[in-house]
């Protein structure tokens, strides 16, 4: 009989506790979020301007591509996100230079978005080079993102400057306003 009221105590408190557990709270589905570029991480580094020589000999090297690192992270739900890499130029042309995608992933994750821009004598002078992140199904024509999908959007830009070894060209303080960005 001694050995049942020992053990009847502590069977109690074993069957009670079951009972002292609160239900897991109701967790809402994840939404799609814009990607956030992680600015301090982008290489090269945002605010210091790209500058590109070209060799004064047109048959030499020309030079070798500028690599773009892109650090982000966006909840996707299954949808890819695409990066497209714009040059515009003072005259107002604008080409698109690469464009790349990632698979889709959690927020959790950052990811990579890695493009390449390969400038070409043509872009001698100063111009403003734009990288938009977005989720694929945001762009449209032309590699833009429709206006309806802006706030999917999110982009960083680099003054560059392109001239030949040697030539009076432009120099990146005699660059001026580019697409007003300075």
């Amino acid at each position: 009989m001694q050995t049942w009221m020992r053990v009847l105590p502590v069977a109690s408190v074993l069957a009670a506790s079951g009972c002292l557990m609160p239900s897991p709270p109701d967790l809402a589905d994840p939404e799609q979020t814009r990607p956030y570029i992680h600015y301090l991480n982008v290489d090269p580094p945002l605010g210091e301007p790209i500058q590109v020589v070209f060799p004064s000999d047109e048959l030499g090297d020309p030079p070798p591509p500028v690599p773009i690192l892109l650090p982000f992270q966006s909840e996707d739900l299954g949808e890819d996100v695409a990066a497209n890499l714009h040059l515009y130029t003072p005259d107002g042309s604008r080409d698109i230079e690469d464009t790349q995608r990632t698979p889709a992933s959690e927020f959790s994750t950052v990811r990579n978005m890695r493009l390449d821009w390969r400038p070409e004598r043509s872009d001698l002078g100063c111009s403003r080079l734009t990288a938009t992140l977005a989720h694929a199904s945001s762009f449209g024509g032309g590699g833009l993102v429709t206006p309806e999908n802006m706030d999917d959007a999110e982009a960083v830009s680099w003054l560059v400057n392109v001239y030949v070894d040697g030539q009076d060209t432009t120099k990146l303080s005699d660059c001026s306003r580019t697409g007003g960005v300075n």
